[in-house]
């Protein structure tokens, strides 16, 4: 009783194939970050990692505390290496350059807090020696630079973190939704081929709708799992997607059951429970988004757009001390 026009409905529910979607969605996350490449651009014009590159090796004077100072300073230096690499990271997040880039940093930003905590522990080793206003503001300015970077590496240390882990998550994502596009294509096929006067083709049908409501309980089980380990994520729709089609194929092999009984009525019956169950699951798929990816990927858009102004605010704050700093270099070297 199943007719080949209604089994052209269930095709409704997937209209571009996974590499168009994976497509889109690199669209979409290039899209996403070009103000936060900018503003890595713009960062890096305003030359906060050039702080003593160009004078604290002039500046060796005979007194211990400008000495250890320097050496301070020079630890700056260090730490900056690995934080312009990790700003360089951030230029096209959730790219596989981006990514590789981002574990590749991850590793050493722990270098760069010792870096930042030698230079700490060199200036106040000093600080209270000091007596002329302008080592004393130095001195502040450096211990006020080196906790801008600290707050730096916070920032960027947990955006990594971030970053990471919704690639964790597309990459789920997607496996869930290529099975669920698997398992719709194999309802597609079966139901297309089903004919209730063939003996064959109504075990057939039976047997694939039996494989595909495995394949849909095995979906079900990966969306709890992922809805589990990432509470933030609205997975409600596809899970409610999936019961309905779950329901159907109930539906369809007990109709299959049915004709092997010849009970023309209960196959006529779940017939029916059947393309309403089907009607309702093309229903649900249309609240889907164009691409399941973003479920995880605009909320942390957002969460970019928040850390952006953050960081700019410490790049600016280290930006003026540098500049401060730079001009004491020139001063105490001439």
């Amino acid at each position: 009783r199943r007719s080949k026009a209604h089994a052209t409905d269930i095709s409704a529910v997937h209209t571009a194939s996974p590499e168009k979607k994976q497509q889109r969605a690199r669209t979409t996350r290039r899209v996403g970050v070009v103000g936060l490449a900018c503003f890595i651009i713009a960062a890096a014009a305003v030359g906060v990692y050039s702080l003593a590159r160009g004078y604290y090796e002039g500046y060796l004077l005979n007194q211990s505390y400008q000495q250890v100072l320097t050496s301070s300073l020079s630890e700056v230096v260090e730490a900056d290496e690995i934080l312009s690499k990790m700003d360089a990271s951030f230029s096209d997040m959730l790219s596989d350059e981006s990514l590789a880039a981002m574990k590749s940093v991850q590793e050493k930003l722990p270098t760069a807090r010792q870096h930042l905590s030698n230079a700490e522990t060199l200036v106040k080793r000093v600080q209270s020696s000091l007596t002329d206003e302008k080592d004393v503001q130095a001195a502040q300015n450096t211990l006020a630079a080196i906790e801008a970077r600290r707050s730096m590496l916070t920032l960027g240390s947990s955006m990594i973190e971030q970053v990471l882990a919704v690639d964790q998550q597309c990459n789920e994502l997607s496996d869930v939704w290529n099975n669920l596009l698997a398992a719709d294509a194999s309802v597609r096929q079966l139901v297309s081929a089903f004919s209730a006067l063939d003996s064959d083709s109504v075990a057939q049908t039976k047997t694939g709708a039996e494989t595909a409501r495995s394949e849909f309980k095995q979906a079900k089980t990966e969306l709890a799992s992922l809805k589990k380990q990432y509470p933030e994520l609205a997975l409600s729709d596809y899970t409610a997607y999936i019961e309905i089609r779950i329901e159907a194929l109930d539906h369809l092999i007990a109709a299959c059951e049915a004709i092997e009984a010849e009970d023309v009525d209960l196959a006529t019956t779940e017939s029916d429970e059947y393309n309403s169950c089907d009607s309702r699951a093309v229903s649900q798929a249309n609240s889907f988004t164009s691409d399941i990816t973003t479920l995880a990927t605009d909320p942390f858009f957002e969460k970019v757009d928040e850390f952006k102004g953050q960081y700019n605010e410490l790049l600016t704050e280290a930006a003026s001390l540098d500049t401060e700093l730079r001009e004491y270099l020139r001063s105490t070297s001439s």
